[in-house]
């Protein structure tokens, strides 16, 4: 699936060692970095402490109030700060969590919880930004979310006060919501946490790429992806470089990702027009390039993961494969090292992709396939349109129920 950019999402390593002196809160700091408060197994992550609880963290009213609400007080809580010195006099412009992170991660990992409830903007800002490997964007992306993280096979709960409820009182029945579904929630995402890099199979092998496209011409239902050189199929230099197509084996999900080359087309054209049930990201993308490069309409498209997103979620940013890959799946961020390929443009419109180290150009295209058949997969099962489908990649089935978004 071609995608723009506007921005760089070249990753950055995240520091191994806090840089305490980098945002001169330690300067001002009366009693220097706070611990975490350890009260009980339900970890909240917060802001951080204030300098009017020099001795702990202090956990904000709302909060309190609303987990008194389910018979919890907070010193039944450990409490895990995003920043280990209070913050005074504004939001300081150098984001001072960035540099507290590894204080974070730390205590987390140390604590191993099965599931971690997120409260504020810093704390959200930095779980996201280290769990997902992006930016968090705005907190109503995540608010009342059940993230499966796969890196810490545990239940990612963003529980803010404040969200696109302009109503308080709205907001606040959110809240509750939030926290009434996170305290409810027991055990793991995962019995075995799945890693799709396992599932890829990639090869310039013309014969096995046609003997693998003839199996899976025969699978009841498959997803498969593009990436090109440009958007427009109807470009003069339109290209499609390499192709990718992922397919169930029981509950086991497979996926072959090869470069695209006259030798294949046809054993590529009989997939697009066979009897498979076909799911897709923003598929008018492959359907529009399918026509124009192989001269077939794609038969039986049955799930578009985007159109279910904003179905789900109509707010603006929250429909794309890459955010719904880690909101629902857990997946991390996996486009850092071609993302910069598509973000380079010529005045005509191509960008640079020809430049890309191959075997990471095939594992991104194959990854986005796998994602693209699991989320469908987990929303036509939640959406009340199929039942009889799951894969081992998802969490488990246990904690959905069929319909609920129906």
């Amino acid at each position: 699936m071609f995608q723009f950019f506007s921005t760089a999402t070249e990753s950055k390593p995240l520091p191994l060692l806090p840089e305490c002196q980098a945002c001169g809160l330690l300067r001002k700091c009366n009693h220097g970095k706070q611990a975490p408060h350890r009260g009980g197994k339900i970890v909240i992550v917060v802001n951080g402490p204030t300098e009017d609880t020099p001795h702990g963290i202090k956990i904000q009213k709302k909060l309190d109030s609303a987990l008194r609400r389910f018979g919890i007080s907070a010193s039944e809580c450990t409490l895990i700060p995003a920043t280990a010195c209070p913050i005074t006099g504004g939001e300081p412009k150098n984001t001072p969590w960035q540099h507290c992170q590894p204080l974070m991660i730390q205590e987390i990992k140390r604590l191993n919880p099965e599931k971690i409830l997120v409260y504020g903007k810093r704390a959200l800002a930095s779980v996201i930004q280290w769990l997902w490997g992006e930016p968090a964007g705005l907190p109503d992306y995540w608010y009342g979310r059940r993230i499966p993280c796969r890196e810490l096979n545990a239940w990612i709960f963003p529980i803010g006060a404040k969200g696109i409820q302009v109503n308080p009182k709205v907001a606040q029945i959110y809240l509750y919501r939030a926290i009434d579904q996170a305290l409810k929630q027991e055990g793991r995402p995962y019995d075995r946490v799945p890693n799709y890099n396992d599932m890829v199979r990639t090869t310039y092998d013309v014969n096995e790429i046609r003997q693998t496209l003839r199996l899976v011409s025969a699978k009841p239902i498959t997803t498969f992806d593009y990436e090109t050189n440009c958007l427009k199929p109807e470009k003069r230099r339109a290209k499609v470089y390499t192709a990718s197509v992922a397919w169930l084996e029981g509950l086991q999900t497979k996926c072959l990702a090869f470069p695209m080359t006259a030798d294949v087309e046809d054993a590529w054209r009989d997939y697009l027009v066979s009897d498979s049930y076909k799911i897709a990201a923003n598929l008018k993308f492959e359907h529009r390039w399918s026509l124009v490069k192989y001269g077939v309409h794609v038969r039986r498209w049955t799930w578009d993961n985007v159109i279910s997103g904003h179905l789900y979620d109509p707010q603006p940013g929250v429909a794309g494969l890459k955010f719904q890959a880690f909101r629902d799946l857990g997946q991390r961020y996996f486009a850092h090292e071609i993302d910069r390929y598509f973000e380079d443009e010529d005045e005509q419109g191509y960008n640079s992709i020809h430049l890309a180290n191959m075997r990471a150009l095939l594992m991104y295209n194959a990854i986005d396939a796998l994602a693209e058949l699991d989320l469908g997969i987990m929303q036509m099962y939640t959406s009340g349109v199929r039942s009889d489908l799951w894969t081992d990649n998802l969490p488990l089935q246990k904690y959905y129920q069929f319909g609920e978004w129906a």
